[in-house]
């Protein structure tokens, strides 16, 4: 018998371009006589994944959702229009000195910039940094835990927490996040009935809500028009290195009739299906999620939204503060990369470059006038050093392949 727990989780990881899958099914084919299934949130990939299972492994294999009642934890919502200004929220909770902290930030860059500034501003505050970049594990001893999507989701928390502090991100956040991250704080025992529950996010305007099923046609669409480029590609004689490497991580899900090749079924829909849920994310801001759940409160099983407020204004030196420690860590940034060895190929000058983008993008969302100069400046910044990071990889890469001919 096998427990396949986080169910959402391994249904996107098996049907994405790692290719997965197939070697689950190897793995446990005609040596599992029962599988178990567990999730919090069961969702249409999830569905997907088990009536797939059940064909390819010839099982009868049934869900069983249990809804478990507990007593909802009251939240505040507070919306921010800067990075800089959600950094100085949380430097300005932690330096009232609550006895045990919880920080879980859907951006791994984010947590990271926010663990330098608590550096500099409180450095008696020892972190637990639980990112996918350190080898640290969650630590319920920690005064202060610091923690990106790694701590999202298959974590409880049972001990007593001061304060517990959720930032959900528009280009990340997906609908089961908000129970994932929310339900992650247990109160069995009555042990968090006050702990302050703050949920940080990006302010937007209200706008209408779009059709979910349109945007997923339109994932799917691109999808297939991915498909007929790889079509066409296969039928010609040239040999393209970036086309190449597109059908390596697809090769697993890339059916062919002896004319055609088609995407997998399933691996066309859980692929649409997260596209689009992201896209429709992006679109609406998380912070509509979260209007939405405030007016049906019984859709979140921990906790219950009470009010949306605004954060607190900064004070220009607090702000010069942060803003400082950003130009700092950009700095140090750039001398990292200036000893970049060369690339010697296309995939390795991918790589490169995707994770400079990763490392570097600011999600700096300013909207109020009084944060506009340093919205500018910011993004004007960030544009120059990622510009000239990327430009310093195609540098090193076209030296490669001067090399190479």
């Amino acid at each position: 018998n096998i427990v396949l727990d986080e169910l959402h989780l391994i249904s996107r990881e098996l049907f994405n371009d790692k290719q997965l899958y197939p070697q689950f099914i190897n793995a446990i084919q005609g040596r599992v006589n029962k599988i178990v299934t567990l999730t919090a949130t069961m969702t249409d990939s999830s569905r997907i994944f088990l009536d797939r299972i059940s064909v390819d492994l010839g099982m009868d294999i049934k869900f069983i959702g249990i809804d478990r009642q507990r007593k909802k934890l009251p939240a505040m919502v507070y919306k921010h229009t800067s990075k800089v200004q959600k950094i100085d929220f949380i430097i300005q909770r932690l330096k009232k000195n609550p006895k045990k902290v919880i920080i879980i930030d859907q951006s791994r860059t984010f947590i990271e910039e926010l663990q330098v500034e608590i550096a500099k501003q409180i450095p008696h505050k020892k972190a637990n940094v639980v990112t996918a970049s350190t080898d640290e594990v969650y630590d319920p001893v920690a005064v202060l835990t610091l923690g990106s999507p790694s701590m999202s989701t298959g974590i409880s928390i049972d001990e007593k927490v001061d304060l517990f502090m959720v930032g959900f991100n528009d280009n990340i956040a997906t609908p089961e996040s908000f129970e994932q991250t929310l339900a992650r704080l247990r109160n069995e025992k009555g042990q968090n009935s006050h702990t302050e529950i703050c949920i940080l996010v990006s302010d937007r305007e209200e706008l209408p809500v779009p059709d979910f099923d349109k945007i997923y046609d339109l994932a799917v669409q691109r999808k297939l028009q991915a498909l007929e480029d790889i079509n066409l590609y296969l039928k010609s004689s040239f040999l393209d290195e970036r086309m190449e490497e597109k059908l390596k991580i697809r090769d697993v899900f890339l059916l062919f009739d002896g004319e055609q090749h088609a995407y997998d079924p399933d691996y066309l829909k859980v692929q649409a299906i997260e596209q689009a849920e992201h896209s429709f994310t992006r679109r609406i801001g998380a912070i509509t999620f979260l209007r939405y759940f405030k007016s049906n409160p019984h859709i979140l099983s921990g906790v219950e939204i009470n009010s949306i407020v605004d954060m607190p204004v900064p004070e220009d030196a607090d702000v010069m503060q942060i803003r400082k420690t950003f130009d700092e860590t950009k700095d140090e940034l750039i001398e990292v990369v200036k000893s970049i060895e060369p690339c010697k190929t296309y995939a390795e000058r991918r790589r490169a470059s995707n994770t400079l983008k990763e490392d570097v993008h600011a999600d700096d969302t300013d909207d109020d006038d009084q944060y506009e100069h340093d919205r500018q400046r910011s993004k004007l910044a960030d544009k120059r050093l990622i510009n000239s990071l990327l430009e310093r990889t195609r540098q090193i890469s076209d030296n490669a392949r001067e090399d190479d001919e």
